[in-house]
């Protein structure tokens, strides 16, 4: 099973990811053994699934095993076992819960918590998904969100979607970028302002309301000023070849 499996998930604490960020695929390890009695953490699991989905069913609760039934598409039924069974997974091993008795309760927008009867050690927790990698943040800070997305070379479409929710000074430097560095630029700005507004719970309508990324400072790992997204802070990191990840969580 890919959760015990120290090659399929992986278990980083931050902010010691930031020293690490060359050498991600040295750090699988088995969850199970991972020291996760703290009063204040802050920690990012990967998961990168390879056995059927199917064998992963009994994590989830009757409801949601219905609604892996009702999916049209394979792949989407595929990402929501995985994904859910996952989440369940991990917080049963912070809670100390049996995964399908995990209850979740949902903001506004539809982001979801643990039920506060359940929730004794303030958990909060955001997940992302994106081409069969799956990234789940769980910490004790008040607002966390994450991103992941698959870096895809289109220039239409990422031109388009600068123009459409990036601010003009954003829009303009991706533009002024050639060849693959556009699609990184982008990629990084895009999953900077998901979890942004993950974290915030808000619509990705307020794209526009967050911060200029354009004058952000980073060096090749991508760690963020803490003063740059007013209250919150986080990192931005690429792991494997293609994919972009950003965290961002509130600064107490």
């Amino acid at each position: 099973m890919f959760f015990s499996s120290s090659k399929n998930i992986s278990y980083y604490k931050i902010p010691a990811i930031l020293e690490n960020t060359a050498n991600l695929e040295d750090f699988w390890v088995d969850p199970k053994n991972s020291n996760l009695n703290t009063d204040d953490y802050l920690h990012l699991w990967i998961a990168k699934p390879e056995e059927p989905e199917d064998q992963f069913i009994d994590y989830l609760n009757s409801e949601e095993k219905e609604r892996a039934q009702k999916f049209k598409f394979e792949k989407q039924r595929r990402n929501f076992i995985y994904s859910r069974s996952l989440l369940r997974y991990l917080l049963s091993l912070y809670t100390k819960i049996p995964a399908a008795d995990i209850e979740f309760v949902y903001g506004i927008n539809g982001k979801p918590h643990l039920a506060e009867h359940q929730n004794k050690k303030k958990i909060t927790f955001n997940l992302s998904h994106s081409n069969g990698y799956f990234a789940c943040i769980i910490g004790t800070k008040n607002e966390i969100g994450i991103d992941i997305e698959n870096v895809s070379p289109n220039h239409k479409q990422v031109h388009n979607i600068a123009t459409s929710f990036f601010l003009p000074t954003e829009s303009a430097l991706i533009t002024s970028k050639k060849d693959d560095e556009v699609y990184y630029l982008f990629y990084k700005y895009w999953t900077i302002k998901e979890a942004y507004i993950k974290a915030k719970g808000n619509s990705i309508m307020q794209l526009k309301e967050i911060p200029d990324l354009s004058n952000l400072s980073v060096d090749e790992i991508g760690f963020m000023n803490p003063f740059c997204l007013l209250a919150h802070s986080g990192f931005s990191i690429r792991i494997a070849e293609h994919f972009y990840l950003a965290v961002i969580y509130f600064v107490q």
